[in-house]
């Protein structure tokens, strides 16, 4: 490939690294608060003979009510990590499960399975259109297969394309079950073990596929010979024909 393949669930994790920044940013923000001792209330006599911060006495009141209303409120809400979570993500989001899955460690230890190259969710519009040119191309070789017009060579190709597909998917696919099986929604380690299922009825298909293509270009080709030798043999005699026509009209 011309440029690496993008990594996948960035979007996922850009949402959890910024849930995190959130959760950082509040408890350092209310330790930094609870830490300081209160002061002494502040009443209207005291405020009488002074001014805070150069404001009118007023102001500097109710400045000080809702400086207490805001510390209450952030008293009564509870900023763990749960509950933030349930505030930034619904209950269930599949972004905290697979944000369990290292990825990145996956495609190092596979780097050329190709899932990445033709399967992995991505954004990557170099890769999402050099996808789509694969994808013509083997449909265009499956083509010619069915037309008899493709050659032993494409023929021997094209099926062990699809061998390597489903290969890889495989490899892949139980390399992620094995390991993150328990972190993973139901619902998406079915689908894994689906597809993974899929691809195993598909292996054991291909080999009789294959046999059975390179029988019907057999034929084809024996076929196609007769034809060519039925084609001269009938040629030959038109020609033979031609020439005694010839001779009967040539003036004695």
């Amino acid at each position: 490939m011309k440029q690496k393949i993008k990594k996948t669930y960035m979007g996922k994790a850009v949402l959890i690294t910024t849930s995190v920044l959130v959760i950082s940013a509040t408890y350092i923000w209310n330790s930094s608060h609870s830490d300081k001792p209160q002061n002494s209330p502040i009443t209207p006599n005291k405020l009488a003979n002074q001014q805070i911060d150069n404001r009118p006495v007023t102001e500097a009141i109710t400045s000080t009510i809702d400086a207490q209303k805001d510390s209450t409120m952030l008293d009564n809400n509870s900023l763990s990590i749960d509950s933030l979570k349930k505030m930034l993500f619904p209950e269930g989001d599949p972004a905290w499960a697979w944000a369990k899955v290292d990825i990145d460690r996956l495609q190092q230890e596979m780097p050329d399975n190709l899932y990445w190259e033709l399967a992995a969710p991505t954004t990557d519009e170099w890769l999402l259109e050099h996808r789509k040119e694969i994808k013509a191309h083997w449909e265009k070789e499956y083509g010619e297969i069915l037309s008899n017009r493709a050659s032993e060579k494409q023929i021997r190709d094209y099926y062990a394309h699809q061998h390597q597909v489903s290969t890889d998917y495989i490899v892949f696919a139980t390399q992620l079950l094995n390991r993150h099986s328990k972190d993973l929604p139901e619902r998406d380690v079915s689908f894994q073990q689906l597809a993974r299922n899929l691809h195993l009825a598909r292996l054991e298909e291909l080999p009789k596929k294959l046999a059975n293509a390179l029988e019907l270009r057999t034929k084809h080709e024996q076929r196609r010979t007769e034809w060519l030798a039925d084609k001269e043999a009938f040629e030959e005699a038109l020609r033979a024909e031609k020439e005694d026509a010839e001779r009967l009209l040539k003036p004695s």
